[in-house]
């Protein structure tokens, strides 16, 4: 069995291109307890091998 694996990766800002915004969504900023984000993040993106994944708990508050 032969196993394809593909890695996106932005190298310059310049290649940020924002995309077309959603009707009725904003991203605001989230304060208070965040300490349920990281077990959230593992969970979701762990099986991935998302970096953000393995994050510690003080990395989410920087």
């Amino acid at each position: 069995m032969k196993k394809t694996v593909t890695y996106v990766e932005m190298t310059d800002r310049a290649q940020l291109v924002p995309g077309t915004p959603v009707p009725g969504m904003a991203l605001v900023p989230v304060e208070g307890d965040l300490s349920p984000l990281p077990g959230l993040m593992a969970r979701i993106g762990g099986p991935y091998q998302w970096r953000s994944a393995r994050r510690s708990p003080q990395e989410w508050t920087e």
